[in-house]
């Protein structure tokens, strides 16, 4: 891909992907290591706000040197996880815009889950997930986030016009999450995708009409044929990688349908899937957290994250595809995503 100028900070890498518009990318080190970005044209637009302060305070430095001014005049969240929301409170005097539903989804993720996850390691009483998700999240610091309250709620496209910058948000919720809305830039051919796309995997789904939905949206993303992608994790990338990713989605529908057995759990089904084109994903073993949801769905059991007994079958998963795929898994290059 073809670039204007690249700016490395301490935390992220921000390509300029058209005139006036920069994707901010994280290294990909697993959970919660999410890109955003931003476009400096007319009052200036933020797609996403990362996951702590310290990220956000970065990309606001950014556009400030850039734009000359001190606030967005849009911020606009991809939807409601925290991971990518949680730098908000920082644009007191920008409009901020979610989808509606995420006044239903913030419930599930309050921020007082990510403080007990920042602390895990000092309490000993700490539950296995917790002290899971403290290791994923090391480099993310949650210290002093607060909820902040959207301006605008919507549940449709819309379009914003910045100094004659057509910028487009698509709504595609429900896809990976209730409340997706992409960013959308016809004449540069960009696109913002957030957590639709996950560029080298690690993408995780929660129920078989789900999945359908996502890959719907990433239709969607294809038909646009857009020049540059940027996903909610990872590297940038194209269409071809969006094709790839969907046909993922479909052979793991596929093979847990071949290998189904209400006699089998979802850790010995997810062993027989063959991921050959997949191993060198983030995390392959994430498949096994798919598989649960599609093995509750089929007994009609309602879903649950039940990170208790998740955690210990995807260390299991990790452990049993070192060996099975030997000479062909290759260590995980969290800085993979800053390589062009």
């Amino acid at each position: 891909m073809e670039y204007g100028r690249v700016i490395q900070t301490k935390r992220l890498k921000i390509y300029e992907v058209a005139e006036d518009v920069f994707a901010c990318i994280t290294p990909n080190k697993g959970y919660g290591w999410v890109d955003a970005g931003f476009i400096t044209r007319g009052k200036g637009l933020f797609y996403d706000t990362f996951f702590d302060l310290p990220h956000a305070r970065e990309m606001l430095a950014a556009y400030q040197e850039l734009s000359g001014r001190e606030y967005p005049g849009f911020v606009v969240n991809s939807h409601y996880n925290a991971d990518h929301i949680f730098g908000n409170q920082l644009f007191p005097d920008s409009t901020v815009i979610m989808h509606k539903n995420v006044l239903i989804e913030k419930k599930v993720e309050p921020i007082s889950m990510f403080t007990d996850i920042q602390y895990a390691d000092k309490n000993p009483n700490a539950p296995a997930y917790l002290k899971y998700f403290h290791n994923e999240f090391k480099g993310i610091d949650f210290r002093g986030i607060e909820w902040h309250e959207p301006d605008i709620l919507v549940d449709s496209s819309f379009e914003v016009l910045l100094d004659g910058m057509k910028a487009q948000v698509l709504c595609v919720a429900p896809s990976h999450s209730d409340s997706d809305l992409l960013l959308w830039l016809p004449d540069e051919r960009v696109i913002f995708c957030a957590d639709v796309v996950f560029s080298s995997g690690g993408i995780v789904a929660y129920s078989e009409k789900g999945m359908r939905l996502w890959a719907k949206a990433m239709d969607t993303i294809i038909d646009l044929n857009p020049r540059v992608i940027v996903p909610g994790h990872g590297g940038l990338c194209d269409v071809e990688h969006i094709k790839e990713l969907r046909q993922y989605f479909y052979d793991v529908l596929d093979g847990f349908e071949k290998y189904y057995d209400p006699d089998l759990d979802s850790l010995e089904i997810a062993k027989k899937i063959d991921i050959t084109k997949y191993v060198n994903w983030l995390q392959p073993e994430r498949l096994v957290t798919i598989i649960n949801a599609l093995w509750r769905g089929k007994k009609g059991l309602p879903q649950s994250a039940d990170m208790e007994n998740t955690i210990p079958k995807l260390e299991k998963l990790r452990e049993f595809y070192k060996e099975k795929y030997k000479g062909i898994m290759k260590p995980w290059d969290p800085m993979s995503s800053w390589k062009d």
